[in-house]
């Protein structure tokens, strides 16, 4: 019997022991995520301070209202943007996610993997423009590369959410600000595909192996939007983001294109 009690005790020591080490293994892990999580949201919350401005009702419309209900749009003021940190090329919103940030670009595509906006180590990351991409955004196609990150919805994360195709189907715009010109992207497709796949091209001459591409975009892609016509002058920017679907750190990616289309009006930010 006082055998039967030992090995009932010595179990329990070790089922004990077991949870007790889950549950520190899923400590050391989420904690980093936690803190690197708060630091975007300060982070994103001082670039908001430089680009999100309210505006005033009265000289929208010629009406007054109280300041509750005064729209809030994005008027980026580039010179604090760039004073902050020069690597800063542009500003990217997307409507109804979270996913409003500057677009910075780096010598290499490997520091903005691991460093925030302001240059501090963070894995998380940035939102960044390929090295080898004007960084004007005059390309035919122009890659912009951000984190999906799990348990978050930091970076391109939200991406995802254009996998549902009534989300795909009634948010039509990705909205580009530059210093030089603003742009309202019309989405064009939504592709699940791999890292190594013909998507990430970006040289492109003659011009009519670029309409060719962007056939095959179309053609390959799991939702599209009718955008009429395909030019040889279209110019295109692409998101990338890992494919959660597959785990951290697949080779898999989701991929969202959209052409670019100059815009001089009010961009409206909704919360």
């Amino acid at each position: 019997m006082e055998k039967k009690k030992n090995i009932r005790k010595w179990l329990y020591n070790i089922a004990i022991l077991f949870f007790l080490g889950v549950m520190i293994f899923a400590a050391c892990n989420l904690i980093p995520l936690l803190i690197q999580d708060h630091q975007d949201n300060e982070t994103r919350k001082e670039w908001d301070s430089m680009v999100l401005k309210k505006q005033d009702q009265e000289d929208q419309d010629g009406t007054e209202e109280e300041e509750s209900s005064e729209p809030v749009v994005l008027d980026p003021d580039w010179a604090s943007l760039q004073s902050t940190n020069p690597d800063i090329v542009g500003w990217i919103y997307i409507p109804d996610t979270v996913i409003n940030y500057p677009i910075v670009q780096g010598s290499d595509n490997e520091y903005y993997l691991d460093h925030s906006s302001m240059r501090n180590v963070n894995t998380i990351g940035s939102i960044f423009l390929d090295a080898a991409a004007s960084s004007d955004f005059s390309d035919l196609n122009t890659i912009i590369y951000g984190h999906s990150v799990a348990q978050s919805d930091a970076m391109f994360t939200q991406l995802a959410f254009f996998e549902d195709q009534s989300f795909f189907e009634s948010h039509r715009y990705v909205y580009l600000l530059t210093p030089k010109q603003n742009y309202r992207c019309e989405i064009m497709a939504l592709t699940k595909t791999k890292s190594d796949s013909f998507h990430y091209q970006i040289g492109f001459a003659p011009n009519h192996y670029w309409t060719e591409y962007l056939d095959q975009v179309m053609a390959e892609a799991m939702y599209t939007h009718d955008v009429g016509e395909i030019s040889e002058n279209d110019r295109v920017i692409m998101l990338s983001t890992c494919d959660l679907d597959y785990g951290v750190g697949s080779e898999y990616r989701i991929l969202l294109h959209a052409r670019l289309q100059n815009f001089d009006g009010v961009i409206r930010y909704e919360q």
